[in-house]
């Protein structure tokens, strides 16, 4: 398995309960997420089906368009600690990972993006076609922390 690892953070002047109230939600995540990909666009959502509070065993599906190829894939929640931390799994093999910690009055929001692959050096090419890792993790926090602080 190749495994390839962004993470990024960001101090949000907001309280953990408000900034996990925003980022546990899908549609939010495709808003920071759109305008960040160099080969096309982060997509949307098509369909979606939350688990009670929105947590594991939610499932959304989404489709985008990355290099003009069409994709239609699926994400699944795999673990949901309220105020403290989200993980969605990607079918197309990217596991998200959202942690959130209180910070001098604040939140600290930390965004990682682990792009996976059991075919070898897969996972880096996806990853050196559709994003530019660091950069664009960084760009979907300050996404975040607009939207929540506004």
């Amino acid at each position: 398995m190749t495994t390839v690892t962004h993470t990024s953070h960001v101090h949000v002047d907001a309280p953990v309960e408000r900034v996990f109230a925003h980022v546990k939600m899908p549609e939010n995540f495709y808003a920071a997420m759109n305008g960040t990909f160099r080969a096309g666009d982060a997509g949307h959502i098509t369909k979606m089906e939350m688990a009670q509070d929105d947590g594991v065993g939610s499932v959304y599906e989404w489709e985008s368009r990355v290099m003009m190829i069409p994709f239609h894939a699926t994400t699944t929640r795999e673990e949901f600690v309220p105020d403290e931390k989200i993980v969605d799994h990607t079918s197309t093999g990217v596991t998200w990972i959202c942690t959130l910690e209180p910070e001098d009055g604040g939140t600290k929001l930390v965004q990682t993006a682990e792009v996976s692959s059991k075919v070898p050096g897969w996972a880096r090419l996806e990853d050196l076609m559709a994003w530019k890792g660091d950069e664009d993790l960084a760009k979907m926090l300050a996404f975040y922390k607009e939207a929540i602080e506004a």
